[in-house]
C-alpha cells in the first residue's frame, strides 16, 4: 500500500483498542493509517503511523448497495445512481 509521506508520526498513546498518534499534520478526518501490522496485540508508544492519503471505505458485495444508508437516511444506490459515485456533492 502506498503511502502519501515519510513522515515522523507515531503512535502517542494506547488504550484497549484506540490508539492516538502524534504528529499527524494534514491528514484528513477518516484517513487510513497503518499502525502495526495484523492486531493491536503489540502495538506500543512511538511506533510508526503510516498515512495512506485514502479515506476509510469498504467494498460492497453485489445486491448491498441498495440497503445502506447515508448519515440522513439517503440510499446510497440513490445518490450513485444521481452523482455516479458514492459521494454527496457539498450542500445538496
Amino acid at each position: 500500500m502506498r503511502t502519501v509521506s515519510q513522515n515522523s508520526a507515531n503512535v502517542f498513546a494506547v488504550s484497549g483498542p484506540v490508539v492516538t498518534a502524534e504528529r499527524m499534520a494534514g491528514s484528513a478526518m477518516y484517513e487510513l493509517v497503518r499502525v502495526g501490522y495484523y492486531e493491536l496485540v503489540g502495538v506500543t508508544v512511538g511506533d510508526p503511523v503510516l498515512r495512506t492519503g485514502k479515506p476509510l471505505s469498504v467494498e460492497l458485495g453485489p445486491g448491498i448497495m441498495g440497503s445502506i444508508f447515508d448519515g440522513i437516511q439517503r440510499p446510497l444506490k440513490d445518490i450513485n445512481e444521481l452523482t455516479q459515485s458514492i459521494l454527496y456533492p457539498k450542500g445538496n
